[in-house]
């Protein structure tokens, strides 16, 4: 019955993962604009880039690699914008570009504890040729926990989303499977938790049993509302945790 949802999830590769938390992107690039340029009488444009990023160390740069005639790159720095759920905070950059019709190719980048995360799109950069905006449903994080009453041999895996309220009435599930498993499953209905500062909604998914506690989970995460369904499947790879 379930073999339905095999036309969205696709298959990788499986592993164990020895971590006990992990974030999908320590960096990632919320929304980019451009519009009329500033205290330029029209003659520029303006591109405006909202990322958010994972808060690993008090002390971090966050930037926005970009070109905008695909030879000559500038790095400009972010500004810290509010601080979200999860241990997330939002960050802002914007600058002046040659016009509003400027192909402007970019990645973002934070450098945190010597270490530099970016998001640049899979290798493809993003283009902000139009208006940039994430999609339906996207997955945040996800932590791996001690199982209840399974004496240490079981996990239990709880999965935060973000989702745009698309309407009232909705449902945010994941789709999984354990490792070496050819079963796909649905879990529980999700569960709300809050109104994000961007006009989206946080929800927690929750995965009770895990066994034995070391087995990885391939899941993809499904959002139903006023009679549609959108899908985050991690560009087609699935998450593994």
């Amino acid at each position: 019955m379930l073999k339905q949802f095999h036309q969205w999830l696709f298959t990788g590769l499986l592993c164990l993962l020895s971590s006990m938390s992990w974030a999908g992107h320590a960096v990632q690039l919320e929304k980019a604009t451009i519009g009329t340029g500033l205290g330029c009488y029209g003659a520029c444009g303006h591109l405006s880039v909202a990322m958010t990023v994972e808060n690993l160390a008090a002390d971090k740069q966050v930037v926005v690699k970009y070109t905008v005639d695909g030879q000559s790159w500038y790095t400009g720095d972010a500004y810290y914008q509010a601080t979200l759920d999860n241990n997330q905070e939002r960050w802002f950059f914007e600058v002046n570009i040659p016009s509003q019709q400027s192909p402007v190719q970019f990645a973002v980048g934070m450098q945190a504890n010597g270490t530099w995360y970016w998001d640049n799109n899979y290798g493809h950069n993003f283009l902000a040729k139009e208006n940039f905006q994430r999609k339906p449903v996207q997955f945040m994080t996800a932590e791996r926990g001690r199982g209840l009453g399974c004496y240490g041999l079981c996990a239990d895996l709880t999965v935060h989303v973000a989702v745009a309220n698309l309407g009232y009435e909705k449902t945010v599930q994941m789709v999984y499977r354990l490792a070496d498993s050819d079963q796909w499953y649905e879990s529980s209905v999700g569960r709300y938790v809050s109104a994000l500062d961007d006009g989206r909604e946080s929800w927690v998914l929750y995965l009770p049993y895990i066994y034995p506690k070391n087995r990885a989970i391939e899941f993809a995460l499904r959002y139903q509302v006023a009679g549609e369904t959108y899908w985050d499947n991690n560009k087609g790879e699935n998450y593994l945790f």
